[in-house]
């Protein structure tokens, strides 16, 4: 069956604006048969069959990649006449998760591979009278748009015969709209949608206008509430993942995670099919006491099936689960770098996720597939942008090279020796794009607005607003640059492509020759030869980092000082690396003598997620200061702080035999 070739792209109205709800009403007669619906959208939709729901969530994508859904509906159908009914969300406005486009909706109904229905001037719309439209509430500029349902207009509109009341229901004919899209199937599996998150505990206050419910763990999945309300009146719910002077926290760095509903009064029951949070708390605030039956969340997950754990010791056991329930937590439609706050695809993010996960779950298409989508980003520049397939100017250059190590190791654990074309076209366009920045044999950093100089989340490397050093050679983007020219050689090689940027001995002789002070005997973040300007007010050239001397060791511009520069990094030479970039130090150790440092980074591993487990954590930290970090703003399940699964798996299996006090002397 090749799919989306008969329906029109349809919406409600010819001019739709900003976050606005469109619903869509058809029936068919279905006598037997297998049947499918194949169905796009631009935003976000929820099917339903005979008032049933059936599917719900829109794959993250381009117009230029345009996903359809292959449903099969055949379980929901009854015999005779069978209503179809679409709710749609158009966003109509940028965010780190959705790229601005036109709004359509698109769908296909086949029984046995015949067309029963299809999306054109025929199928009956109308905006919707539940959801405020034009409302334009925003979460953040991460996550877009909240919602406000009103359940005193909610109607029967998905149960509705076309035949009977039609007119009152306020439908009438689609208009058909022009969207210009190349359509592809969905290149993994659909999310599944799980029964009710237990509500492990609920506080009740101010004579029980205030609940709070505690589902006991981190949760990611659709908002669900059950209540009865004396009158019709407007609840407030909050979300998040901490308490704050007992409450959940509204107001978080200048984001607002809440949503609003109006009560009927009487038994109300609401689940919304479009916003995905993540959290572990929730609290109502109501003008009215209520009695509360049920508020939490549809859990949604990425089905897997894991590899048995590798644990050396029960702390060990606990660690790798911990990270193993934040990479599933953090499997949506692609990888998430936070559920709660963020819910992007970062290509850094991602790199640790999907490295950790090969040995979790082994799970490689789902790796690909975010892969794939990354590489439909389509920036002139030929870098990422910060966020796929997210709007907006932002881009962080190091983040682009981390894409070409993430091609690179999927090839090297799927075993695949080939590549989409458009994959190894990114690759290209990212290394061609560094490499016009090379000037007196470095690569210089790029100059503007748009660019992020972020390398870490620790000092002197997150370099953003008046501190941005551009148009300069540092450390980390030439070692990184380095590091990528040998990966992108590999992919060549496994793939059968040339190679058109030839090898790294001449980067990593200037990386020595204009970073290494011999004095320190370690690399400096900017050059220390006094030949360049100044990078940026304030910044020290001085600064030496471990992720930049770990990444030089990496790369082999250290040339024959590994064993000394990972000596100082272990005295405390440098300054420190944050959770997720503690992944460069490590390897940087154990490539330069597995033996001699597996047990300084078993410990190290055992010594910062030991300190999540002792502050109850069910998830992974962004960073080591927990929820106090970016002025309150942490999260506290980050899939790029997941990574020791892979630690465990590929050096402290229990063959390895790498066993370590509870304080680890360093190596003499």
């Amino acid at each position: 069956m090749k799919g989306m070739t008969q329906g029109k792209w349809i919406w409600y109205t010819p001019n739709a604006t900003v976050d606005t709800y469109g619903e869509f009403l058809t029936s068919f007669r279905w006598t037997g048969g297998k049947v499918k619906v194949l169905l796009s959208v631009d935003g976000d939709y929820a099917l339903y069959i005979n008032g049933n729901l059936v599917a719900t969530n829109q794959y993250a994508d381009f117009e230029h990649y345009k996903i359809y859904d292959e449903l099969d509906v055949t379980s929901s159908l009854k015999a005779g006449e069978n209503i179809i009914a679409v709710e749609a969300w158009y966003f109509g406005e940028t965010s780190q998760k959705y790229r601005l486009a036109p709004a359509g909706l698109i769908f296909e109904g086949y029984c046995e591979n015949t067309l029963v229905f299809k999306s054109d001037e025929g199928i009956l719309a109308r905006e919707s009278r539940a959801y405020r439209c034009g409302r334009k509430k925003r979460i953040s500029s991460q996550l877009g748009l909240s919602f406000f349902y009103d359940s005193t207009k909610a109607d029967d509109w998905k149960t509705a015969l076309l035949c009977q009341g039609k007119e009152n229901l306020g439908f009438q004919p689609a208009v058909t709209v022009e969207k210009r899209c190349c359509f592809y199937p969905r290149p993994n599996e659909k999310l599944r949608l799980g029964e009710k998150a237990e509500m492990k505990s609920m506080r009740q206050a101010h004579s029980g206008r205030s609940i709070l419910v505690d589902l006991g763990a981190e949760t990611v999945g659709l908002p669900y509430m059950q209540f009865t309300s004396p009158v019709q009146q407007k609840i407030t719910v909050f979300y998040g993942e901490r308490l704050s002077c007992g409450n959940v926290e509204r107001f978080v760095g200048g984001n607002d995670y809440s949503f609003e509903y109006i009560a009927s009064a009487g038994e109300n029951k609401y689940l919304n099919p479009f916003l995905r949070l993540g959290c572990r708390y929730m609290q109502v605030y109501a003008e009215e006491e209520i009695c509360l039956q049920y508020l939490g969340v549809l859990p949604q997950y990425y089905p897997v099936t894991e590899t048995p754990l590798v644990a050396l010791t029960e702390t060990d056991r606990k660690i790798q689960r911990l990270c193993r329930d934040t990479l599933k937590l953090c499997m949506l439609e692609h990888y998430v770098d936070c559920p709660w706050r963020e819910q992007g695809l970062y290509a850094f993010d991602s790199r640790n996720q999907m490295l950790a996960g090969y040995y979790a779950f082994g799970n490689y298409a789902y790796a690909k597939s975010n892969l794939l989508l990354m590489s439909m980003d389509d920036r002139a520049d030929g870098l990422l942008s910060i966020t796929a397939p997210g709007g907006g100017d932002l881009v962080i250059p190091s983040f682009s090279l981390y894409y070409v190590l993430s091609v690179c190791e999927y090839l090297q654990h799927s075993g695949e020796d080939g590549l989409e074309t458009s994959i190894f076209d990114k690759l290209t366009g990212i290394m061609r794009a560094f490499t016009a920045r090379i000037k007196n044999g470095l690569v210089y950093n790029f100059a503007g607005e748009a660019y992020w100089h972020f390398y870490d989340w620790s000092d002197g490397l997150t370099d953003y607003g008046e501190n941005k050093p551009d148009n300069v050679p540092d450390l980390v983007l030439n070692c990184l640059y380095a590091y990528m020219l040998d990966r992108y050689a590999e992919i060549c090689r496994r793939t059968g492509k040339i190679n058109e940027f030839g090898d790294k001995t001449q980067i990593c002789k200037m990386i020595k020759q204009r970073f290494y002070d011999v004095e320190k005997d370690l690399f400096a973040m900017y050059c220390v030869d006094g030949n360049e300007e100044k990078a940026g007010k304030n910044t020290e050239k001085k600064r030496y980092t471990s992720l930049g001397n770990a990444l030089a060791v990496l790369c082999g511009a250290a040339d024959g000082d590994e064993e000394t520069i990972c000596e100082k990094i272990l005295q405390g030479g440098t300054t420190d690396c944050s959770l997720s970039m503690r992944v460069f130090v490590y390897d940087a150790l154990l490539q330069t003598d597995e033996e001699a440092y597996a047990p300084w980074v078993l410990e190290d591993i055992r010594k910062n997620y030991t300190k999540m487990l002792d502050a109850g954590a069910t998830a992974t930290w962004e960073t080591i200061d927990g929820e106090k970090a970016f002025d309150g703003s942490g999260s506290l399940c980050h899939g790029w702080s997941a990574i020791p699964v892979y630690y465990y798996h590929r050096y402290f299996c229990p063959q390895k035999n790498v066993f370590v006090s509870d304080t680890f002397k360093q190596k003499e």
